[in-house]
């Protein structure tokens, strides 16, 4: 038997989840999510904007190629932990089962330690000296492989503890150690190199960036160690086995995600010059301000998710999605917009006249993340639902499309043929995804426009109560 807890803010199998407390809990959790992530954005374009005055284009190149890597191996070392904990604690909580929600926590923190020391360990032996000299022709790749190294770790761990917030239903606290306060700090300590020294090599970057990231790290666990304790102990818990069978599909689906969004510039790193992969990379980039949306929705609605379809409440379910789907696909729209009338200068704005060059890249770019926008949280509803090897294989599928693509083109065409083909393999594998929400969840995910004086309404309604 599972044992049930009552908690404050969610329900248990047997009680419906009030709807005033469902709008308010959504609605405050993304205008938290929606703040934080516009922060973050803020601050990560300002952090780029800062080192490609401090880095030289060459090295400019390089930051991007070894932050692809880093973000990348992150991905290894979380394994699909950090989703698993994220629908774990939701849907235990939801089902007031507290003490199998701390048991995730607690194996998910033990398992993700063990991937750290298997994979980080086999980085800084091999894997940076191989990138470095065969793959990118990076020397600093491997001179400095104990520090990258230790990024990998940091910023599998932010990810984590974000996630582990969220399942809670701290959205607040989520946002804010999901990037918010790594991306404040960077910018502090660059504004800092920039106004009194007004250059830095790239080994004092990446030092930086890891400090920055290790504190946020220190102080969201100092945080989320205390909620976790005060969950009460005993009841079934959750086995390692378990964990690892919901996680295993979502390594695959993240393995398939590096391809979909790394791989693009390691072909450009690998066939084309360092300058040509600065301009790549800062497109890649601006293109941040389109996910924000994305992000915000999933970030508010994920715990949710959880919750309403272990209570099969479908109905409800679909409204909520296709409600912040239709408030996701405004921003983004938006900023499509902006970037069609002046790409070129927005990118000359932010990183200097060289980088104008990219404005077409980043138009094509940003079509393909507007498709993420219109067709909502179809991924997040699969994963809470449990339909992890769905996702996996339309994630293989479309991550297939798009290598194969890029990789056609990248000598021929450039950044321009490398970001055309990653653009229509990412709308191609949210469209399924789309269509696999419905058929497996029963739930369309997509925006609507007629349903975008109801969104209004909602948060018309929610900014007065308040």
């Amino acid at each position: 038997m599972v044992q049930s807890h009552p908690v404050e803010g969610h329900s248990a199998l047997d009680a419906p989840v009030d709807p005033l407390q469902l709008k308010r809990r959504l609605v405050s959790g993304g205008f938290w999510a929606l703040g934080a992530k516009i922060g973050s954005v803020v601050f990560a374009v300002g952090v780029n904007a800062l080192l490609a005055r401090l880095l030289s284009i060459e090295e400019m190149g390089a930051y991007f190629l070894i932050l692809s890597v880093v973000t990348a191996a992150a991905l290894i070392v979380r394994g699909g932990l950090e989703q698993t904990s994220l629908r774990l604690v939701a849907e235990s909580i939801g089902l007031g089962a507290l003490s199998r929600a701390r048991s995730a926590v607690a194996k998910v923190f033990l398992l993700v330690t063990a991937s750290a020391i298997v994979v980080g360990g086999f980085l800084w032996i091999f894997g940076w000296g191989l990138l470095a000299d065969f793959v990118f022709q990076i020397p600093v790749m491997a001179a400095a492989s104990g520090l990258i190294t230790l990024w990998v770790i940091a910023m599998a761990y932010q990810m984590l503890i974000a996630q582990t917030f969220r399942g809670f239903n701290d959205v607040r606290l989520a946002s804010i150690f999901g990037g918010l306060a790594t991306s404040f700090l960077s910018a502090l300590f660059f504004a800092s190199v920039w106004l009194t020294v007004g250059q830095a090599s790239l080994v004092t970057v990446l030092t930086i960036t890891l400090g920055c990231t290790s504190l946020s790290i220190l102080l969201g666990l100092g945080l989320i160690v205390p909620k976790v304790r005060a969950i009460p102990a005993g009841g079934e818990p959750i086995s390692f086995a378990e964990i690892l069978r919901n996680a295993a599909p979502l390594l695959v689906v993240n393995l398939t995600f590096i391809i979909i969004e790394t791989a693009d510039i390691w072909l450009m790193g690998a066939f084309r010059g360092p300058e040509e992969v600065a301009i790549y990379g800062a497109a890649r980039r601006l293109v941040l301000l389109i996910s924000m949306a994305q992000y915000v929705a999933n970030s508010a609605i994920s715990p949710t998710i959880g919750v309403l379809h272990a209570q099969g409440q479908t109905r409800k379910l679909e409204r909520w999605l296709r409600l912040t789907a239709t408030l996701v696909s405004i921003p983004g729209t938006l900023v499509i917009v902006a970037f069609m009338l002046a790409g070129a200068l927005i990118l000359e704005l932010v990183f200097g006249p060289t980088y104008r060059e990219g404005g077409g890249i980043l138009i094509i770019l940003a079509v393909g993340k507007l498709f993420v926008s219109l067709t909502g949280s179809c991924t997040a509803t699969l994963v809470m639902a449990g339909y992890n090897r769905s996702v996996m294989w339309i994630s293989l599928i479309a991550g297939a499309i798009g290598l194969g693509a890029a990789a056609a083109v990248v000598e021929s065409h450039g950044g321009i043929g490398v970001a055309a083909a990653m653009a229509t393999a990412a709308g191609f594998q949210h469209i399924l995804m789309l269509v696999f929400a419905r058929k497996l969840c029963g739930v369309w995910t997509h925006a609507s426009p007629k349903m975008l004086p109801q969104s209004f309404r909602l948060l018309v309604r929610y900014a007065r109560r308040d």
